[in-house]
């Protein structure tokens, strides 16, 4: 895997969004061959599988990630997504743990406020 990088315009937007609407949600995904990630809302692109579709990479390529806003004002990135594994089969909604991490790291990089 490539070293993972979040534009740091792209989650300002986010973070913006998700500060103006508490009840919305903010979906991620890693482009595995390089590194790449993008960022939306569940409201603009419905999901993981928007996701996909906006940034024209292949769902195989992809892992998935969940952004959500907590009451203080931080953000919480979760491990679940259905593009991380075969559905229905135990963990299959999470990624490998490094990956994640690297992905953490990525967002923290870029600004993201986390607890």
């Amino acid at each position: 895997m490539a070293n993972v990088h979040c534009p740091s315009d792209e989650l300002q937007a986010l973070v913006d969004r998700l500060n103006q609407d508490v009840q919305e949600v903010g979906v991620g995904i890693l482009h595995e061959p390089t590194g790449e990630i993008r960022l939306s809302t569940v409201g603009q692109v419905g999901g993981h599988d928007g996701l996909v579709q906006v940034s024209m990479w292949p769902a195989r390529d992809c892992k998935g990630f969940v952004i959500g806003r907590n009451a203080d004002g931080t953000f919480s990135v979760h491990n679940f997504s259905g593009l991380n594994g075969p559905q229905g089969q135990p963990g299959s909604l999470q990624m490998p743990t490094a990956t994640f991490q690297s992905i953490e790291q990525a967002l923290k990089d870029a600004g993201l406020a986390t607890p």
